[in-house]
């Protein structure tokens, strides 16, 4: 009995270490990829600004000036927001569940191969059925983003024909069509990077359970039961948020990768 309370003490001692130590690394790495990102995407949109500053005037007689407005102030924010700080969170977090999983595998390797197929294999069948749908809300976004610009810019540089000829409910009909669409594309792509979260933590669940059972079965009540529990249990409080962030991640890219396309081919003119 002694031997067994000193292990769970100092199993229990370790546990506690190991969560306080990741979570300052994971804070840290948190800050660090904001900073990084948000400083990236200042100097992306100064490089724009400046290079739509010094166009002939012919540019500009051929392009929207709605158009570059919803660029500088919307895309470019999209693509920092969406693209570029879903990509450091990814990274950060593979580098998280290559860590856990390599663990897991020097301590009994088909047993965490078996957890790992369970729970990345949910994340990409749901990917694999969502990701089309995600790019067309994608782009959909976008174009209802820039024709949001463009009627803004007609509604108020043209308010005093509006008011000679009452048309203010006739643009108040496309403004609300606008939004209205706007919201359903943003709803789903916010919508596909959540709900697989409380899919998943089901399934790990029912199978933490499970092999509890199992191992009390096969093995009787035992301190090696209880640490191998343990470690399972700790290392799904790490895997699992890790796992979600990397799908979230890997959702918010695919839904607005095509905010790149709005500027790219003007930041490689510049």
């Amino acid at each position: 009995a002694g031997s067994n309370l000193d292990f769970l003490t100092y199993f229990a001692v370790a546990v506690m270490g190991v969560i306080i130590f990741s979570n300052l690394v994971f804070g840290v790495a948190t800050w660090l990829s904001f900073y990084f990102s948000l400083n990236l995407g200042n100097e992306l949109e100064d490089a724009l600004y400046r290079n739509y500053l010094h166009r002939n005037f012919v540019f500009f007689s051929r392009n929207n000036s709605s158009t570059i407005t919803g660029v500088l102030s919307s895309e470019v924010p999209r693509f920092v927001y969406m693209v570029l700080m879903p990509i450091m969170a990814l990274a950060s977090q593979l580098f998280v569940i290559i860590i856990i999983v390599g663990g897991l595998i020097y301590v009994d390797p088909i047993l965490a191969l078996m957890s790992l197929l369970i729970v990345a294999g949910s994340y990409l069948l749901v990917f694999r059925l969502i990701r089309t749908r995600l790019a067309e809300h994608g782009r959909n976004a976008a174009v209802l983003m820039d024709a949001k610009f463009k009627h803004l810019n007609e509604t108020f540089g043209g308010i005093k024909e509006i008011k000679l000829l009452g048309s203010e409910r006739l643009f108040e009909q496309v403004y609300r069509d606008i939004i209205d669409n706007r919201v359903v594309s943003f709803a789903f792509m916010q919508v596909s990077a959540d709900i697989p979260k409380f899919f998943i933590e089901t399934i790990a669940l029912c199978s933490l359970l499970g092999l509890a059972i199992y191992l009390l079965f096969t093995q009787g009540e035992s301190s090696a039961v209880v640490s191998t529990l343990s470690l399972y249990g700790m290392a799904g409080y790490r895997l699992l948020p890790a796992a979600q962030v990397a799908y979230k991640s890997i959702a918010q890219i695919r839904g607005n990768w095509d905010s790149l396309d709005s500027f790219s081919a003007d930041v490689s003119e510049g």
